[in-house]
Parts: C-alpha cells; sequence; structure tokens
C-alpha cells in the first residue's frame, strides 16, 4: 500500500469507521481493525495511538462534516423557510448515514462516559440548538403558533430515531419522502 500520510490516516478512518458501525465501539478490537485495513497493528498507534482515540478521530471526523452541513441554516432564512430547510437536512443526514446514527445513539446509551459520550451529546445539542432558535424566531414573529419547543424537538427526533430503527423501507429514498411527507404534516397541523 503506498499511500501518503494523509491517506493512510484517511483509509484506516474509513475502515475503522465501517468496523465500529458493525460492530460498537465495546466489540470492535484493534485486531479487527487491522486485519480490515491491511496494516499492521504498529501503524495504527503510530497515527492514533489506541481504540478509543481512533474512535473520537472517527466521530469527530463525520460530525464535523454532519455539523457543517446544519451550519448551513442561517439567520437569513424566514423561519418557515429555515425549519424546512433543517428538518430535511436531519432527514439526509440521518437517512443516508444509518448505521453511524445508530452507533451514535448506542454509544449514547451504553457507552462509558467520557469525552466521546460527551462529543456525541453535544453533537445532538447543537442541532437541538439549531431547532430551538428557528422555533423560537417563529413564534417571536408569530409565524408559528406558540408551542412547547422542546416537545416538537422530542418529536422531530424521536421519528429519526425511529426511521433508523424500525421503519422497514430499504429505499432510502422512499424513506425519506415518508418521513418529510409526515413532518409537512405535522407541522402545518401543529405549528402554521
Amino acid at each position: 500500500m503506498n499511500l501518503s500520510n494523509f491517506s493512510k490516516q484517511q483509509h484506516i478512518l474509513n475502515i475503522a469507521e465501517a468496523v465500529f458501525v458493525s460492530h460498537g465501539f465495546k466489540n470492535t478490537t484493534i485486531r479487527k481493525i487491522t486485519v480490515e485495513a491491511k496494516i499492521n497493528t504498529a501503524m495504527l498507534h503510530y497515527y492514533f495511538e489506541s481504540k478509543e482515540r481512533l474512535f473520537e478521530a472517527v466521530l469527530n471526523r463525520k460530525i464535523e462534516i454532519l455539523t457543517s452541513i446544519s451550519q448551513t441554516i442561517t439567520d437569513d432564512y424566514d423561519s418557515v423557510k429555515g425549519l424546512k430547510e433543517a428538518i430535511k437536512h436531519l432527514i439526509n443526514n440521518t437517512i443516508e448515514n444509518k448505521a453511524f446514527f445508530r452507533l451514535l445513539y448506542a454509544e449514547l446509551l451504553i457507552g462509558e462516559a467520557g469525552k466521546t459520550k460527551k462529543k456525541i451529546r453535544d453533537f445532538f445539542c447543537f442541532n437541538k440548538h439549531i431547532l430551538r432558535e428557528i422555533l423560537e424566531r417563529g413564534m417571536q414573529n408569530k409565524v408559528f403558533k406558540q408551542i412547547d419547543a422542546e416537545i416538537v424537538i422530542v418529536s422531530i427526533f424521536g421519528t429519526l430515531i425511529h426511521s433508523i430503527t424500525k421503519i422497514e423501507d430499504r429505499d432510502d429514498d422512499v424513506t425519506k419522502a415518508r418521513i418529510q411527507a409526515y413532518f409537512d404534516t405535522y407541522f402545518t397541523s401543529f405549528l402554521y
């Protein structure tokens, strides 16, 4: 394998993400990752030092990508457009990264406390914060009815969690369309 240092790291991160997603953090071993990546243990330790650091690097890379997409929802949007864009991004991110989100939720629920769990919690709080800002701005501007923003946010995340754990559609586009249609009806009925 003749790769640059950056490419080697990216290769290891790609393989590690797939292995962590398949087996969870607790059931993943350095050996599983090195065998899949076709590298030796020394190389993995050279770049990442430990399984914990490798897991943090996988989370940081993916969360950075997902967070940067969420940051496209700016104050320039009116509340309705901002909410629709935020929901669209959340649906797309969640469905297109189902396995990764399953891993995040599992680690959040059963993982050990520490920096990793805090990073996952901060990621979800960031997305909740965006939604809360949009909802509060909409209520303040009388675009939305007065609602309990926290309950609406719980409904949104509950639907997304359900979509990656229970919905049987194998076609991501069908799943996205179902969820979008649900939210369109939900928001029309309860928010506008």
